[in-house]
């Protein structure tokens, strides 16, 4: 993250620090080191089939990043791609593949993987209102 969007991690990095250094009560991810996971949340897609219709995290920062994590035993050649719709992209993604996006910006999609296939995913962000509130004071 950091070395592939620089500015965009140090955005996250110095909020998460600005939340934790109230409240640290508040980060449950790494509270050791705020700078490894600069994410204030998580969402643990167990599935077994985790896929998702078209949509935008419209409460995610909007010009910020979240990187969804891909796990699971499914042939990546077959299904579990995602679709980055106004990027006209779609991304095929293996089990243990990460993937940073705009989600709020972009619309995005997983095409379904097959019966008897596992896919799982683990996604991090942080919501735009966090970031609001932190520069209203």
């Amino acid at each position: 993250f950091e070395m592939w969007a620089p500015d965009v991690y140090a955005t996250y990095s110095d909020a998460h620090k600005r939340i934790i250094a109230e409240n640290a009560l508040l980060d449950c991810l790494h509270s050791s080191d705020p700078t490894k996971i600069p994410f204030a949340s998580i969402a643990a897609n167990l599935g077994p089939q985790t896929v998702c219709y078209k949509h935008r995290d419209l409460k995610n920062k909007a010009n910020g990043l979240c990187i969804i994590y891909v796990l699971g035993n499914f042939d990546y050649r077959r299904g579990g791609h995602v679709i980055l719709h106004e990027a006209k992209l779609v991304v095929e993604m293996r089990p243990g593949d990460a993937l940073f996006i705009p989600s709020a910006v972009i619309s995005h999609e997983t095409v379904p993987i097959f019966e008897g296939e596992e896919r799982y995913s683990l996604v991090l962000y942080s919501a735009g209102g966090l970031f609001r509130w932190l520069d209203g004071g």
